[in-house]
């Protein structure tokens, strides 16, 4: 799939479940890069569908997240609680070029005379999202701030990439 494959945004009902976009309404046939800037949420829950929720969870933790998540049809609207770090580090490869990190907070411990006592060895996954899936998924996470739900958060002229969302009820606010 790329940014321009088209999906449909209207109502879906997978195993009785009947996912709505925050808007309560429907746009019909989309780009990935318009439901994701839109925040679509039955795009995202029909592409869990067609790739399968183990596949959308295996992704995650490809891309960092280690909490445990619930495989089920409402994993790609992120239905699963994960930390602050495990989401923060999850999204460092979009900006990174695509490599995988171990989130630390310590990198080096020194006495008072300089002596180390302990300095961390920087180690990660490894490539985690090949190139030209990073720069589709770049522009999208980009357009979300020029044309999308993020419009607010631009930064004017850096460039920039983001994704909203709602949680259930602000659960997660």
């Amino acid at each position: 799939m790329t940014l321009d494959t088209i999906r449909v945004d209207g109502p879906i009902s997978i195993n009785g479940w009947k996912p709505k976009n925050y808007s309560k309404r429907y746009r019909g046939p989309v780009t990935l890069q318009t439901a994701l800037a839109h925040s679509l949420s039955t795009v995202a829950a029909r592409l869990g569908q067609e790739v399968g929720p183990k596949n959308v969870a295996a992704t995650a933790r490809r891309l960092g997240i280690t909490s445990p998540l619930k495989v089920n049809p409402s994993i790609a609207l992120g239905t699963s609680e994960v930390t602050p770090l495990e989401i923060a580090a999850a999204y460092v490869p979009f900006s990174n070029g695509g490599w995988g990190v171990v989130p630390h907070v310590i990198r080096e411990v020194k006495t008072e005379s300089g002596k180390v006592l302990y300095h961390r060895v920087v180690d990660g996954p490894g490539q985690v999202i090949a190139p030209d899936k990073l720069r589709e998924m770049d522009s999208m996470l980009g357009e979300t701030l020029f044309s999308g739900t993020g419009k607010r958060a631009r930064l004017g002229d850096r460039p920039a990439g983001g994704k909203t969302g709602t949680s259930q009820d602000f659960h997660d606010a």
